[in-house]
């Protein structure tokens, strides 16, 4: 009786073994992933080193920036909107301060700031400031960011940016 147990234990042990190490293959996988966002907003958003979209982007990659309502595909059409952002905002940073994985998803929230010195193709300088809160929803595949979705504020923006006015502003 007592080799019966024994032996059932270990065929049990056996049977749960693999999905043991496959759930903590998914943990390390997570914790990768938020790494991998982590770095490119440092990377990216905060030293401005687009190059970096070569090797953490698939080739097929789609950023979305739904305030904006722009929809990119391929990494030449993120590099050339983050030339652009760069461009029209010299001193862009964005500071992540949650981010949280499951599965291959990662959301992480941000606060973007800087101070728009130069034109956008639908906006002219104006010289002002912003400090907006944000979040990001990123699709990983293959170790790669395969869709990063932003969402934010856009009339806070604007409003920052000195484009409309607040509705608490007297004339």
């Amino acid at each position: 009786m007592q080799k019966t147990i024994i032996m059932s234990s270990i065929l049990i042990l056996l049977f749960l073994l693999p999905f043991d190490l496959s759930l903590s293959q998914q943990n390390t996988n997570q914790a990768d992933y938020a790494k991998l966002v982590k770095q490119l907003v440092i990377i990216i958003w905060s030293q401005h080193n687009i190059d970096i979209v070569d090797s953490i982007f698939s080739n097929d990659c789609i950023y979305e920036d739904v305030a904006a309502k722009k929809l990119l595909e391929g990494k030449n059409e993120l590099k050339d909107f983050l030339k652009e952002n760069f461009t029209a905002i010299p001193d862009f940073k964005a500071k992540l301060t949650h981010v949280i994985s499951s599965g291959n998803l990662v959301a992480c929230e941000w606060i973007m700031t800087g101070t728009q010195t130069g034109d956008f193709p639908e906006l002219p300088a104006k010289g002002k400031a912003f400090s907006v809160r944000g979040a990001s929803i990123c699709l990983i595949e293959n170790n790669k960011i395969k869709k990063w979705t932003d969402y934010y504020d856009m009339f806070d923006f604007l409003q920052q940016l000195g484009v409309v006015k607040n509705s608490q502003d007297k004339h």
